[in-house]
């Protein structure tokens, strides 16, 4: 290959790489909820992992085999709530099984609009 189509070649080979790269971070971070950040610490962080099936025990143990623990079976929406290390969400997400993972919130009723029954 000549000196010349090698040099033309360079910034191609660097877009597709930077391309693949984002896709490849893009594909873990799409299934994890946007205030639910990975850092390096082992923290547990209360989660709610949904599956794109109804989670049986080998789900329930991707979820252990990370160091994390299963707290309730959710199947009526594909899902199990649990704790996770913090260093082993996108690990989790990048698993084909796992749907999305968002952190597992306090629910709370603000507004009550109940009329006076008769």
């Amino acid at each position: 290959m000549s000196v010349a189509r090698r040099s033309a070649l360079k910034p191609w080979l660097l877009v597709l790489t930077v391309t693949l790269v984002s896709v490849t971070t893009w594909a873990s971070d799409r299934k994890l909820a946007p205030d639910l950040i990975p850092d390096s610490s082992t923290d547990l962080v209360k989660v709610i992992v949904q599956f794109e099936q109804s989670p049986g025990e080998a789900h329930k143990n991707k979820i252990r085999s990370k160091g994390g623990s299963v707290d309730a079976d959710l199947s009526l929406v594909k899902a199990v709530s649990g704790k996770l290390p913090k260093n082993r969400l996108n690990e989790l997400a990048d698993d084909p099984d796992v749907a999305y993972i968002s952190p597992d919130r306090a629910v709370r009723s603000y507004l009550n609009n109940a009329g006076r029954g008769h």
